[in-house]
């Protein structure tokens, strides 16, 4: 409970349903709803993105659930991983290569959500909330 009224405090409160709120369990969702939609694209767009580096990173999100915090916060430990993986500025992440790339190739709800996704990955205060 405590956990759920801490990321309340630092990105508000949520509507359920509401699927384009800027909120860092939203960013949560979005990575999970577009990758589950069609993982094997989703995981050959990571390895496209890291080709060359030297990096590897697998692709493993989880639902997200405003009271389940524990599940939430296992799958934002692996999304700042992701953002880390290459390195500290924000234009570089793993994460808005691998959303810019998909959103290129995507269509429909996907490319909205793909955008959605790239603006919140830009936002210090998304990335915050991860850490809660």
């Amino acid at each position: 409970l405590l956990m759920t009224h801490a990321s309340i405090g630092m990105g508000g409160p949520t509507e359920r349903g509401n699927h384009s709120m800027m909120h860092h369990r939203q960013l949560l969702m979005n990575l999970h709803s577009i990758h589950t939609d069609d993982p094997t694209l989703s995981q050959a767009a990571a390895d496209a993105v890291l080709n060359g580096t030297g990096h590897k990173y697998r692709i493993q999100t989880s639902r997200e659930r405003q009271q389940r915090w524990l599940v939430n916060q296992r799958h934002a430990k692996r999304v700042i991983k992701g953002l880390e993986l290459l390195g500290a500025d924000a234009e570089e992440s793993f994460w808005l290569k691998w959303a810019r790339y998909m959103h290129e190739r995507s269509s429909g709800w996907k490319r909205r959500s793909l955008g959605e996704t790239i603006t919140m990955l830009l936002m210090p205060s998304i990335i915050v909330g991860l850490y809660f």
